[in-house]
């Protein structure tokens, strides 16, 4: 004899709600994956930010900065590697890769870059990147590049059916950016159109879901970066960085306010010759980008960050480090 088991109206709440949870939050995931693997800690992290091409290793921010380095320094190729880790929430983030130049202001990169979070989610990002000079006068230059980066991630989901239920998701987007300076002192810019493309396909337990990729998660990503001699051999750069999050999508745009879309980034930098470098870091940021049951983005826990670090160039070798609240990166890079 089989005996019914009553189920209380608390527990059917819960499921009906980890249901749409489930589906809206893999609907929506490409949010996190892309923006946590391709955000700007600060703008001088490691010396990256969409205007400041002293480094080769800017393809997955900027992919028109490679070209003007190469262009610049004369170098016909590069390699470099990243670790960062937070000590607070067991996060790291892993990477490296290269660039070659082709001649004529054009090169063609690749980076890798793993990252790992607190609840064990892995996600991997490829990315591949071209570049050229587009006009060149007397006082500057302009170049365009184009990224193609694939993510892959793997996510661990509570379901209250399947407690050791994963969730993978496969992402592909597209950025385009621009960047002009001169080779000298002065003020170079830089316009990024990120995710311009995209396509998501989603799978757990069995079930697939495939989309392009919304118009939410674009980006417009606006650079500058102030360049001057302030004493002999000593060089202040000051870079910011302004991201408007969605400035496509006409809906995203009523709905939220433009201070809850937008993220600076900002700091200064000392080069003492061509050896040394010093670093102050800021950033006005939410801890995280998400997205609610409704499936609407949320930005909540705005914070101000900010951190510190130094550069070494000898030879043909660079090492970058970085420290901020319980956190810390090294930065390495190799030029010919």
């Amino acid at each position: 004899m089989k005996t019914k088991t009553k189920t209380s109206p608390s527990a059917v709440i819960a499921v009906i709600l980890l249901t749409v949870f489930s589906v809206f939050g893999r609907e929506f995931l490409p949010i996190s994956s892309i923006h946590e693997s391709g955000s700007i800690v600060n703008t001088t992290f490691f010396n990256a930010g969409a205007a400041m091409p002293t480094v080769p290793s800017a393809m997955s921010i900027n992919p028109a900065l490679p070209a003007a380095w190469h262009f610049f320094t004369q170098n016909r190729m590069s390699a470099f590697g990243i670790y960062h880790n937070e000590r607070s929430n067991d996060f790291f983030k892993t990477g490296g890769g290269g660039s070659l130049a082709l001649g004529m202001g054009q090169y063609f990169g690749v980076e890798y870059n793993l990252r790992r979070n607190e609840n064990d989610d892995i996600t991997n990002r490829a990315t591949f990147a071209y570049g050229m000079l587009i006009d060149q006068s007397e006082h500057d230059a302009l170049f365009w590049g184009l990224n193609v980066s694939y993510f892959n991630s793997l996510r661990k989901f509570d379901n209250i059916y399947n407690p050791k239920s994963d969730v993978r998701d496969n992402v592909f987007a597209a950025d385009l950016g621009f960047y002009q300076a001169g080779s000298g002192e002065g003020l170079s810019w830089a316009i990024v159109l990120e995710n311009i493309l995209g396509y998501w396909r989603n799978e757990q337990d069995g079930e697939v879901r495939q989309n392009f990729l919304s118009k939410k998660y674009n980006s417009f990503l606006l650079g500058t970066c102030m360049s001057a001699p302030i004493a002999e051999n000593v060089l202040l750069l000051v870079p910011l960085d302004v991201r408007f999050w969605g400035f496509m999508n006409k809906d995203l745009r009523k709905a939220t306010k433009l201070k809850h879309r937008t993220e600076v980034h900002s700091g200064f930098e000392l080069q003492l010759g061509e050896t040394l470098a010093g670093r102050i870091g800021w950033a006005w940021a939410p801890e995280k980008y998400a997205t609610d049951e409704s499936g609407k983005l949320d930005f909540n826990g705005w914070e101000n960050r900010f951190s510190s670090g130094f550069g070494i160039n000898w030879l043909m070798f660079s090492v970058d480090m970085v420290w901020a609240k319980n956190s810390w990166g090294i930065g390495f890079s190799m030029f010919l």
